[in-house]
């Protein structure tokens, strides 16, 4: 709830008040979309961190941030040694305006779009890189917002019958955690009008003690006032402001991605080594049970030296009696291309190769045995895990370099778009052809299912799998495959058939246009085009 209008509308009072009169040090990035604002004030120093990203842009202030040595970049350099005479927000928009002596920062909050500029005269400056169609219709915005640093309250009228119709009409503000808040109210209180219960939970996000509820099981983390009762069952820690709680937030769920990641790091490691050791394993272990031929290879040479003066070079082979076993005829391969004593050296030397990899081979297996027992211990020690710094002293423990395990699928995963199937299963969405063909390709995993609209153009649909374990219920099946149908060109028929299957049946073959993939093998849903109910877009910005 961090991206609420009337939760920034608050946390832009708490800031300006902190703010106002201070000296602007530095302006500089060391993060991918993170602009940091390094402040003074009173002989002490504090830092505006203001973050960009699609998923979760958010203004706050920091007591204490170090500047990195190397890979940082500075920004808005006419800002610098400017003082801070106020931060306001737009009454009816996302747009955080911090005023200097020297000129204007603005923080617009606009999905992809999302953005910071700089105003100073007739300079205008950007933070990310952006089309000039999307900085002039972002200017405008800019330019047609009345600003405030209190608290906004709307003219809430409610005639409409269709609720949510007249929400996203007349009030954008309002968000669907709001939204929720208020129909679990109305059932409690029927006889209360809409917008007394909407004025009510907005009261509250201006008034309130603010909370992080957490749910640990599905590690979920909420921040919303201590008074929103849809998150009453779970446990919660109050905070005195929405900056002190905000910054928390960020906190943990830093914390609990990082320990997921590091989950995720080791898990693929051990899996991996596991299954490269077993592999070895069942090798050498035929290997070992055939035995040695050191002997029968012994035999042969010996038998060719005894009978030398019967080879001649050039034979491929030759038959003589086995004085080691009653004289009887045996046959022994020779190479053409030797001499006779050659080929007589050939398995003299093959004994002794013989010999020592078999020697090898049984230390070599004792080795491995031990370490596919002591890959199953850490497996299990995984299991049981119940701190993140738990994690850590396990890297070490298997000496995992984490910068050799980069985080390619989460930082991937923003380049779809994203559903939230009954709060639980992750669905990915294709934009483009060549998007599709990295949904598919490199981020999709080999137990995911795999949708997309039979015969019509349309977007790949990836429903991430995490345990492989689980049964994935039809109905989300049913849903992802109408968010395929959704996002195809048969959006505006009544019953799509929706091909799906596990990636792994999903091939490219050469030579194949971007987007085009072939099926190994399918099954078919009969669904309506939609997106369906219990699911949840997680780019729009409605946290």
């Amino acid at each position: 709830m961090f991206k609420n209008f009337f939760v920034l509308n608050r946390l832009v009072n708490e800031i300006d008040e902190a703010a106002d009169g201070a000296v602007i040090e530095a302006i500089f990035s060391q993060e991918k979309q993170k602009l940091i604002l390094s402040c003074s004030k009173d002989s002490n120093n504090f830092f505006i961190e203001i973050c960009t990203s699609l998923q979760d842009p958010y203004f706050i202030l920091r007591t204490g941030f170090k500047r990195a040595k190397k890979n940082t970049i500075d920004f808005f350099d006419s800002f610098i040694k400017s003082i801070i005479t106020g931060i306001s927000i737009s009454d009816k928009d996302r747009i955080i305006k911090l005023v200097t002596t020297k000129g204007q920062l603005y923080f617009t909050i606009r999905g992809p779009r999302t953005n910071i500029y700089s105003v100073s005269g007739d300079l205008i400056q950007s933070f990310k890189k952006i089309s000039a169609d999307n900085s002039e219709k972002a200017i405008n915005d800019i330019l047609e917002s009345n600003f405030s640093n209190q608290p906004v309250y709307p003219q809430l009228s409610f005639t409409d019958s269709d609720l949510m119709e007249t929400i996203k009409k007349n009030y954008p503000q309002i968000n669907k955690e709001m939204i929720k808040e208020v129909e679990l109210r109305k059932v409690s209180n029927p006889n209360s009008s809409y917008e007394q219960l909407f004025a009510d939970t907005i009261g509250e996000i201006y008034n309130n003690d603010f909370c992080i509820f957490s749910d640990e099981n599905l590690g979920k983390y909420f921040l919303a006032p201590a008074s929103y009762i849809q998150y009453a069952n779970l446990s919660k820690t109050i905070f005195k402001n929405v900056n002190e709680a905000i910054s928390n937030l960020l906190k943990t769920r830093y914390i609990h991605l990082s320990a997921e990641l590091s989950q995720k790091i080791i898990e693929k490691y051990i899996s991996t080594e596991l299954e490269k050791t077993s592999y070895k394993l069942n090798n050498l272990k035929a290997r070992i049970s055939k035995g040695s031929n050191e002997e029968k290879y012994s035999k042969f040479g010996n038998l060719l030296l005894i009978n030398l003066w019967k080879l001649n070079k050039g034979n491929e082979s030759i038959e003589l009696e086995d004085v080691y076993n009653s004289n009887e005829k045996i046959k022994i391969t020779l190479d053409k291309k030797l001499s006779p004593q050659k080929n007589v050296d050939y398995y003299f030397d093959k004994s002794r190769s013989e010999k020592i990899n078999f020697e090898k081979s049984k230390i070599l297996y004792d080795q491995l045995l031990k370490r596919y027992s002591f890959l199953q211990s850490k497996k299990e020690k995984l299991n049981s895990i119940t701190e993140s710094k738990e994690y850590e002293e396990l890297k070490k423990e298997l000496k995992i370099k984490t910068e050799n395990y980069k985080n390619t699928e989460e930082n991937m995963s923003d380049k779809f778009k994203h559903y939230l199937v009954e709060n639980k299963y992750d669905v990915y969405v294709g934009k483009d052809s060549t998007n599709n063909d990295l949904l598919t390709t490199r981020f999709a995993k080999q137990n995911d299912y795999w949708f997309h609209a039979r015969s019509v153009p349309g977007s790949h649909v990836v429903l991430r799998v995490n345990n492989t374990k689980e049964v994935v219920p039809k109905s989300v099946l049913k849903k992802a495959a109408s968010l395929a149908a959704y996002h195809s060109k048969a959006k505006t028929a009544g019953v799509v058939p929706v091909s799906y299957t596990f990636k792994k049946y999903v091939i490219k073959k050469k030579g194949m246009d971007a987007g085009k993939v072939a099926l190994l093998k399918e099954e078919v849903l009969l669904v309506k085009p939609e997106i369906p109910g219990g699911c949840e877009y997680m780019t729009s910005d409605l946290e």
